[in-house]
This record gives structure tokens, sequence and C-alpha cells, in this order.
């Protein structure tokens, strides 16, 4: 659980906000592929949540893990065919695809870390004796109240798994910025042309149209980036 109330209801309401979306495109007629990539992003969406309270039910690791781990397979296979048809304008093309995999597999590596499968590494257990599970785990960082097994005088964490972690920290925080560029790009691009800024024959140019739904999607994305790297940086 996070221990600041505030980051925590941040937290939260950015993956309400893309579990909400992509429930959403989920539930529209559309190509399979990328309604299949929604709905993975709702699982891991609602499992982000789960993990920043402690009111929540924890789940078992191992299906957890499983789930995951099939889901960075199913991007990187998606990949590896260049990628799935355009979804409101948005294109996940190889890279993309890439990109949503390590998001899968960062998932994996956060139930690994607090399920303590790595060498080195311990199980961060809950309250309710359930070591493996994940919602409402005490991690570093994390708070170690609501009847949790403390967390201090416990081993320290491996240096290497802490290297990594911050790693995928970095990497999630640079997305989320590279996300919110593309976003503002993208409303850049359809602003209104004023007079000032027309060609000098003093002809209109030709309006852009929007993609319709891209905004939106891509705020889904840097709102996923940012949650991701948020709840990284806690168990640093």
């Amino acid at each position: 659980m996070i221990a600041d109330p505030a980051l925590r209801w941040l937290t939260t309401a950015l993956f309400v906000f893309a579990g909400g979306y992509c429930a959403y495109r989920l539930s529209r007629p559309g190509d399979t592929v990328p309604r299949i990539g929604h709905g993975l992003h709702v699982v891991m969406c609602g499992a982000m949540i789960a993990m920043a309270w402690p009111q929540t039910v924890d789940v078992p690791a191992v299906p957890q893990a499983v789930f995951f781990a099939a889901a960075t397979v199913w991007f990187l296979a998606v990949a590896g065919t260049g990628g799935h048809p355009v979804c409101d304008g948005h294109e996940h093309g190889r890279l993309s695809c890439g990109y949503h995999a390590l998001m899968m597999a960062a998932m994996v590596w956060m139930v690994a870390v607090m399920a303590g499968w790595l060498p080195g590494g311990a199980a961060h257990t809950h309250g309710s004796g359930d070591a493996a599970g994940m919602a409402g785990m005490d991690m570093p960082g994390m708070d170690m109240g609501h009847g949790h097994g403390g967390h201090a005088g416990g081993p320290a964490t491996p240096a290497w798994i802490t290297v990594i972690t911050l790693a995928l920290t970095v990497v999630f925080a640079a997305a989320a910025v590279v996300w919110l560029y593309r976003f503002f790009a993208h409303q850049q691009q359809h602003l209104p042309v004023s007079a000032s800024r027309r060609p000098a024959t003093g002809a209109a140019p030709e309006p852009i149209p929007p993609a319709p739904g891209l905004a939106v999607g891509l705020a889904c994305e840097v709102a996923m980036a940012a949650g991701m790297a948020i709840m990284l940086a806690v168990m640093v």
C-alpha cells in the first residue's frame, strides 16, 4: 500500500482513468487484436489499483505472474508481426507493442519482488497470512501499518533488485514524458489556424482532421506510464 494518501489517490485516479478508457475501447466493436490488448490493460490497471490500497483482497502471486507473463509474450508476438491495426488513430507498431510488453514484464517483476522469488529477496507478507498476495503488500517505501507484517529489521533488499527496479522507474517516467509530448503535439496540430499563420497567398490551409479518440488514447498512455513509474518508485 502506498503510504502517502495524496499519492495513493493520484495513482488510483491514473489507473481508474486508463482502465476505464481501455474498458470502453474493449466494449466497442473493432479488430480482435487491439481489443485483446485493451483487455490485458484493464486487468493490469485493476491489479495496480488493488496494490495501492490496504482494503483490497489478496490475490495469490502465481496466477498473477502467469497472467502477466502470458500478456508479455502476447505483446511480443504482436510486435513480431509488425504491430496491430490503428485504434482510434493510434497505430501500435513494433516499438509501441514492445513497450507494452515491457509494461507487462514490469508487472511480473513487481509480483516476483513482493513474493520473494528472486535470489536474496524476501517475501513481503500480508496480514492475512498469505505471503504470496499482491494487493496491499508491504514494500519498501510503502505503508507498514494496518496490521501488515513489518519490513523493518528484515533482510535488506539486494542492490541488484533495487537497481533494476530503479531502471524500470526511470524508463516509465521517461515514457510518460514522451507520451505527454505526443499528446500536446497532437493538440497543437489541430489548433485552429489564425490569419497571421496562413500562407502569404491568403488561402486558408486545408484543415487537419483530428483522429477520433486519439487525444484520449494518448492521455491514457500518459496515465499508465506515470502510474507505473509511481508504483515502481515506491519499491525502490
